[in-house]
Parts: C-alpha cells; sequence; structure tokens
C-alpha cells in the first residue's frame, strides 16, 4: 500500500516547549499539559537552528543517533563521539574521547564505540571496556544482550560478525554491489541488515538495501538496486526480532518511509510524499507495530504498520537528525539541530507526563 501523507493537524507538538538546562534539576518540571502538544527538551543549545543543511555536513555536536528504553531513559550519541544517558534525575556523561559511538542496546550501558583504532564493548556504564576488534571501522551494531556484534571495515567491506566478545569474525560478509553505508542488527541477533550505495553525476545514487543471517551468512532480502524509492539511504532497522526492515526512501525528491517483512520481502506499510526532500530518522517499536519518520524539515511523524494509521504528527521549527520510539511506541524522542533532545507523548493519555523535566 501506497500512501501519500495530507498535512491536516492529528495530534502536534507545540511552538511551547518545555527547555531544560544541562543540568536538568529534578525541580525543573513544568505544569502538566492537558493536552499531547507537551514537549520537553533535554540539554541546552549549542549550534545555529538553521534549516539550510548541507546534505553530508553534521555539525560535531548535533545528536546523530538516539535511542529510547522502555524505562524512559534516552541515550544520545553526538558526532563527535560523544554520548550521553539521560534519565530520572538528569544526565549522565557516558563516553567522551570515543572516536564513535555506534551502537547502545539498554540503559543499563551495554554499548558498543571506538577510539584509537580499537573496538570496545561496554556491558554496563561503569563497567570494563572490552576489546573486541583491531582496526577501524565505519560502522557498527549491537544486539540487545550485547553477544552480537557486528562491524563495517572502514573502506565499506567486509561486514564482520563477532560473538560472545570474540576479537575473531565468525563471518565475513561482502555487500553485493557497492560499499556499505549504514547497519543494524535485529534486538535478538539473528538478522543484520546494510544500506550500501554509490553517486555519480552520471547515475546519480544507486542504493541496495541487504538482510544476512547472522550465523549462516545466508542473504534473507534484497532491494532491487536503481528502485524508483532509493535514493541514498540514512537509516537502516530491524526489528526485536528481525522480522521487519525499516529505511528512509525518496521519490521525484520527496521523502518517505517503508517497512518490509521478513523474509518474503513484501512491504508491510510504504508512506511517500512527505513535505521533505529527506528523511533522516527512522524508527520501530519494539514489536514493529509503529514506524517514527523525523525529516529535515521539522516533520515528525509515526505510523501505525497494521493499516497505515498517521497516529502522532509534529512539527519542529528545526532540522530533526534522528528519532526514537520508546518500545511500547507511547513516546518519542526527537534529535534536534541545535543539538537539543525533544521528547513527547505520541497519544493524549500519557501526554502530561511527558511534559515534565525528568524523564521517568
Amino acid at each position: 500500500m501506497s500512501i501519500v501523507m495530507s498535512t491536516r493537524p492529528l495530534r502536534s507538538i507545540s511552538a511551547a516547549l518545555c527547555v531544560l538546562a544541562a543540568a536538568l534539576s529534578a525541580a525543573a518540571c513544568s505544569k502538566p499539559e492537558s493536552d499531547s502538544s507537551a514537549v520537553r527538551v533535554l540539554g541546552t543549545p549549542v549550534v545555529n537552528r538553521s534549516t539550510a543543511v548541507p546534505v553530508n555536513a553534521v555539525p560535531a555536536h548535533v545528536v546523530d543517533a538516539l535511542t529510547m528504553f522502555s524505562d524512559g531513559a534516552v541515550f544520545a550519541v553526538r558526532n563527535d563521539g560523544t554520548s550521553a544517558l539521560w534519565e530520572k534525575g538528569g544526565p549522565r556523561e557516558v563516553i567522551r574521547n570515543a572516536d564513535v559511538t555506534f551502537a547502545a542496546t539498554n540503559s543499563a550501558g551495554t554499548l558498543l564505540f571506538s577510539r584509537d583504532d580499537r573496538v570496545y564493548r561496554r556491558t554496563s556504564l561503569t563497567g570494563d571496556d572490552i576489546v573486541v576488534a583491531d582496526g577501524r571501522y565505519r560502522a557498527g551494531a549491537i544486539s540487545l544482550d550485547g553477544s552480537v556484534i557486528a562491524l563495517v571495515a572502514s573502506d565499506g567491506n567486509p561486514l564482520e560478525i563477532r560473538r560472545d566478545g570474540s576479537q575473531v569474525p565468525e563471518l565475513s560478509i561482502t555487500s553485493e554491489r557497492f560499499d556499505i553505508r549504514s547497519v543494524a542488527l535485529s534486538g535478538d541477533g539473528s538478522r543484520v541488515a546494510a544500506a550500501s550505495g554509490s553517486y555519480s553525476d552520471e547515475l546519480g545514487h544507486r542504493t541496495q538495501i541487504e538482510v544476512w543471517d547472522t550465523k549462516t551468512g545466508g542473504r534473507v532480502f534484497a532491494t532491487r538496486i536503481g528502485g524508483r524509492t532509493l535514493h541514498g539511504v540514512w537509516r537502516v532497522v530491524l526489528s526485536d526480532d528481525g522480522g521487519a526492515l525499516a529505511a528512509d526512501t525518496q521519490t521525484a525528491g520527496s521523502g518517505g518511509v517503508t517497512v518490509w517483512q521478513l523474509p518474503s520481502g513484501s512491504p508491510a506499510i510504504e508512506v511517500s510524499g512527505l513535505d521533505t526532500y529527506w528523511v533522516r530518522g527512522v524508527s520501530l517499536s519494539g514489536d514493529a507495530g509503529h514506524v517514527a519518520t523525523g525529516d529535515e524539515s521539522g516533520h515528525v511523524n509515526v505510523w501505525q504498520v497494521s493499516d497505515s494509521t498517521l497516529v502522532f504528527e509534529g512539527r519542529m521549527d528545526q532540522v530533526v537528525n534522528a528519532v526514537s520510539l520508546s518500545p511500547d511506541a507511547s513516546r518519542i524522542a526527537i534529535a534536534l539541530w541545535d543539538s537539543t533532545i525533544a521528547v513527547a507523548a505520541t497519544n493524549a493519555k500519557t501526554a502530561a507526563a511527558a511534559s515534565c523535566g525528568v524523564l521517568r
């Protein structure tokens, strides 16, 4: 099903934001709102809010990856490799001197990062950093329990699968045609997805998304090269059980999102015609029942996958660089171009709690 969304107002984000200082004092809590327009913002703006955004020039302090956990905590990774965890009581800086923080899987602090040509796995906020790979890697992902790791070599191939902390790759997978740009693991570690591509003035964007089984290396799914909707992909996302794949799309200069069922490859939902050129953020709920997008025009949307219903629609006053749904899809975290993070409820029932200045 292909749908073109209208601009009718639904549950929208209002311009009145509850702005918090970086300390995020527990006392800094606004009066609860009566509707779902309530939003709170984490952090202090450090860059200009300009909406004139170079495609490949993300400022160092902009949050480039975002994860919202079931307990309400939000893990954010800036483009300079610094990461922090916002939770009840305020933020905690997790990593400052990483070259890249690839992924985090839970608010206990299981995460994957690189520093000085080594990749480390950390299993808790105060735990030891365990070396899992030597060398430079451009992308990485980690399963929910931290046992399965996917790493993409610095030149885009191969994609390596490591298991149970081993420094020796269990599998080495090469993308069919192009260099890999981004990678995602299913929560259970059973499947890995990668977006690969190239660009030339003559051929334009040529992009492919592939999914493999992490135990056998067998390819589960692949999109058609040169398809009309894949013109460079910002994000690929797999569901916790590996049964669904989501990615941003583009048709005739307008952004969109598609969720495919795996292994059949049948589209569960296709959204096109969004009022933006690039969708920069994509997120699935834990059961893949909802998909969210954030784009460079400031739009934030959440759809129910089963019937393509738009259940949440918001408009920020600046670029949205990443989004993350809570596992139950009741809340959404939104990474903004001025380096702050907005958090909003996606339904009226939880909106009052969402206006408070402390994550719950």
